[in-house]
């Protein structure tokens, strides 16, 4: 499903990981290392399928924590900590990403992030995806203690009441499975990017399936504000 077959979209719901910045392996192998230190088996290929969810959704599943536990917070501020001192400097932008981003804000196409990662990360992904999308960051919504990852809707649902927008008129762009039951969750539609390594079959149910996310940004399915009728 090439072609758009819903729209046009006022708002856009933007994913960072697999979607703006080509660093779903990087995650996977920080999440195997970390996990693997504290005594739980696992390698990136066991973390790959994962990736797109935060810490509170990946620590159950793999180690039977909850995140909260004293041992998940001490897992997850590992992670924090490998992130930083392995990977964070070493990614790499997915090309044309972030300069569709401002020339569909340019058209009228409101514009927010909406990650599982957390908003002490927000900032250094955004940073790396360039173009001076960091510029972003103050409305963004991330995962925090509190509020659940994807696949749950709350992060979503919170970007919604933020934006005051009908759902009918926002899409969520994301590049995995979670991204998508996330946006079925909150009643808002799916547009998939295939940069994040999924297949067209695991992202079924996407209204619209691209190579990337400048080929979506630049596909009549994200418009602006419809004209002003003239007097």
């Amino acid at each position: 499903m090439d072609s758009p077959t819903a729209g046009p979209y006022r708002a856009v719901l933007l994913d960072i990981d697999g979607t703006l910045i080509d660093s779903n392996e990087a995650h996977a192998t920080a999440w195997a290392q970390v996990l693997t230190e504290f005594g739980y088996p696992a390698t990136p290929e066991r973390m790959g399928p994962l990736i797109g969810m935060g810490g509170d959704q990946i620590l159950p599943i793999v180690c039977g924590l909850h995140h909260k536990s004293p041992e998940g917070e001490r897992i997850r501020e590992r992670r924090s900590e490998i992130w930083k001192a392995q990977f964070e400097g070493n990614l790499q932008p997915i090309e044309g990403a972030a300069q569709a981003v401002w020339q569909a804000m340019s058209r009228g196409v409101v514009v927010r992030i909406v990650t599982s990662a957390n908003a002490d990360e927000l900032k250094g992904l955004l940073k790396t995806a360039g173009h001076r999308l960091d510029e972003l960051a103050a409305d963004a919504v991330s995962a925090t203690p509190d509020m659940a990852s994807k696949p749950d809707p709350a992060l979503l649902l919170a970007a919604l009441q933020k934006l005051r927008l009908p759902p009918a008129e926002v899409a969520m762009l994301g590049d995995t499975e979670y991204d998508l039951q996330a946006a079925q969750a909150a009643g808002v539609a799916f547009v998939g990017v295939r940069t994040g390594g999924r297949t067209d079959d695991q992202l079924d149910g996407a209204v619209a399936l691209f190579d990337n996310v400048a080929q979506a940004l630049a596909s009549p399915i994200f418009a602006g504000p419809a004209p002003r009728p003239a007097l």
